[in-house]
């Protein structure tokens, strides 16, 4: 709450991206109960984990697009979420890279690219033209 503008859409977007990773682990989790039949997986709490860390998710995300301009929440929440969802699903789900050797590098190029990608985009000239541009003034149309 001490936190406005930027640094508020930034920390908001950051904590809704590490939700919405979570919503994907506990969705795999519930999947998994799903495969022993309808009763063991409406028995689960990972069923309703879903619906819980998907909705604080979608408030979290919705707050930091109100807190600052977009240009700030966005890149946070486009690479904080898939780089949560791949670390949790390699440390805490023993999850594998199908990828050796050469792969791997150029997998590691492309998450660097597109990291770099995103901020290069959130910090683009036409973002800093469009906040420079004055905002016109609404005019009345009357018909006689």
């Amino acid at each position: 709450r001490r936190l406005g503008g930027a640094p508020r859409a930034l920390a908001l977007a950051t904590a809704a991206g590490v939700m919405l990773a979570l919503n994907a682990v506990v969705t795999k989790g519930a999947a998994t109960h799903f495969k022993h039949g309808l009763g063991a997986g409406i028995a689960s709490w990972e069923t309703y984990g879903i619906a819980v860390t998907g909705l604080v998710g979608l408030l979290l995300m919705q707050s930091a697009f109100q807190a600052g301009d977009i240009e700030w929440s966005l890149p946070a929440l486009t690479v904080v979420q898939p780089v949560v969802s791949v670390v949790v699903g390699l440390t805490l789900l023993d999850e594998a890279v199908a990828a050796h050797g050469v792969e791997v590098a150029v997998l590691g190029i492309a998450g660097a690219a597109m990291v770099a990608g995103v901020v290069a985009l959130a910090r683009s000239p036409a973002l800093v033209a469009i906040h420079e541009q004055p905002v016109a003034e609404p005019t009345a149309v009357i018909d006689s």
